[in-house]
């Protein structure tokens, strides 16, 4: 398993991380950075070169995952290819078309599959087990990604604390 982050590592937002295995990848969050100002380029700030090789038919992509519906995990969206299927809570997807009313750089359509908390789905090689997360963001969630017997647990914006800290523990 090879986990490729594109952004998010110098910059809280913006979040882009690829993971690839046995001949599948998905990506985790596709967001905009903090930094982005609507008045600016939405193109100047795409993870290149995954973009590109993603539009131009290079990179085949099986799935994005939206940890949860802010703009710096899902901002971006609206450029990727529609027949991306795209993991998120049932919730998520609704934030995402109301949230898009009020935003210049709109979303659009997008090819929203929904998932339930701690019930794992499967993409290509991919077992992902989704987990409720604690967040100022209404329902947000981490994911538990396994395949060639290798784990990743990615978290989105992780809080251990608060009225859903029992979710983390089981």
């Amino acid at each position: 398993m090879e986990t490729i982050v594109h952004r998010g590592t110098q910059e809280v937002g913006g979040s882009c991380i690829e993971i690839n295995s046995e001949g599948s990848c998905i990506l985790v969050d596709f967001g905009l950075p903090l930094s982005f100002e609507f008045c600016d380029d939405i193109d100047s700030v795409l993870p290149e070169p995954l973009y590109s090789n993603i539009v131009n038919g290079n990179k085949k992509t099986d799935a994005l995952l939206i940890s949860h519906a802010r703009l710096d995990h899902f901002g971006l969206i609206g450029k990727l290819p529609r027949d991306i299927p795209i993991y998120m809570g049932g919730a998520a997807a609704e934030l995402i078309r109301f949230t898009d009313r009020f935003t210049p750089n709109r979303t659009g359509q997008f090819n929203a599959v929904p998932f339930q908390a701690h019930k794992p789905f499967g993409v290509g090689s991919f077992q992902i087990t989704p987990y409720l997360m604690d967040h100022a963001a209404f329902d947000s969630y981490a994911f538990l990604i396994t395949s060639e017997h290798k784990s990743i647990f990615y978290t989105g914006d992780f809080r251990g604390h608060g009225r859903k800290q029992a979710g983390i523990e089981n």
